[in-house]
């Protein structure tokens, strides 16, 4: 006997059919919200940091007596010059070559773009940033050191290297790992009191702007095609 079956669609529980990527519950929808709030919120967080630990008297005493405690902790430590030595331009621009190429060969251009330019845009805020804030003498006479250049370069690297990376446990992995370096790379700084610790804060929510920044024109470049 033969079915006679019926010709309408299929379509889903809500009586409509699914439109890919379009409408407020699409995860591209819900992906670029995220990124862009989270880089709103780490460039508030940037803006605080500075406002409390640069231009208030007591963010200043605080910032300078944690820069003490850690220097005169590692007092003897060897491993903090060395740890800084590493962290140079030619080892920059290394680290950020790699990054395009094994970006590029894992997640394609858009990605590796996306990713050298978290790492690039991370440290030459830096630099900028370090040049165009002040310092006021609320306590002492120092020049503005906000924020770290070091912490930037490797916190860069590493917000582009979580970029790199397809898989969500590789990135959090790579992210964690990430973290350690960036932590290092900190201390080191003020255990030889070439950094405070409201600096190094900065470099790390710094790379966060920007990484978030990217990861959001990203998101809407993939949306338009």
């Amino acid at each position: 006997m033969a079915c006679v079956c019926s010709a309408t669609p299929s379509r889903n529980q809500s009586g409509s059919n699914p439109t890919p990527g379009r409408g407020p519950e699409s995860p591209a929808s819900g992906s670029t919200a995220t990124s862009l709030l989270v880089a709103v919120a780490a460039v508030v967080a940037l803006w605080a940091t500075y406002r409390f630990a640069v231009g208030t008297g007591t963010g200043q005493i605080l910032d300078t007596r944690i820069m003490d405690f850690v220097a005169r902790s590692l007092n003897d430590a060897s491993w903090t010059s060395a740890t800084l030595t590493l962290i140079s331009p030619a080892t920059a621009l290394i680290a950020i070559a790699a990054l395009a190429v094994f970006a590029w060969l894992n997640r394609g251009a858009a990605v590796a773009a996306a990713a050298t330019t978290t790492a690039v845009g991370t440290m030459a805020l830096a630099v900028v940033l370090k040049e165009i804030l002040v310092r006021p003498a609320l306590v002492d006479i120092a020049t503005n050191s906000f924020p770290s250049g070091h912490v930037a370069a490797v916190a860069g690297v590493v917000a582009g290297a979580t970029m790199a990376v397809s898989r969500s446990t590789t990135r959090l992995l790579v992210a964690l790992a990430g973290a350690g370096g960036i932590a290092a790379a900190g201390v080191a700084t003020l255990a030889l009191r070439w950094h405070r610790a409201s600096d190094v804060v900065a470099s790390a929510l710094l790379a966060i702007a920007v990484a978030m920044t990217a990861q959001t024109l990203l998101h809407l470049r993939r949306r338009q095609n």
